[in-house]
């Protein structure tokens, strides 16, 4: 019999990884420096499902967005959780659809100088 366990990293290439799944949410890893998160990938053109696997966020707006989320909960780094008391609003507002001027600004800052990692 086949374990699907084995498929992602067996037959990597026919397997397609979906869209991050909300619960759990994305988290900080400090080992590898990364933002984990989990994801129900699926296999070959028949797109079966597979258990979900966790691995490194897929680069574009969204891991940017969990990166300067997960930044200002001092999860990258501690020294930010003590300016929370400062903030206007909850890192989570890093994470809609729309954003603020301000918070526009800050992830336009981090894309541009490509920081998703310590």
């Amino acid at each position: 019999p086949i374990n699907p366990q084995w498929l992602p990293r067996l037959a990597a290439p026919m397997c397609d990884r979906t869209a991050p799944l909300p619960d759990p949410a994305p988290r900080y890893d400090s080992a590898t420096d990364q933002v984990l998160c989990v994801t129900a990938p699926v296999f070959s053109d028949l797109c079966w499902e597979i258990p979900p696997k966790t691995g490194p966020m897929p680069p574009g707006p969204e891991r940017l967005k969990h990166f300067a989320k997960l930044l200002l909960e001092g999860k990258v780094a501690p020294g930010f959780k003590a300016l929370a008391p400062w903030f206007n609003d909850r890192p989570s507002m890093l994470l809609r659809s729309w954003a603020t001027p301000k918070v526009a600004h800050f992830l336009s800052a981090l894309k541009l100088k490509d920081v998703y990692s310590r």
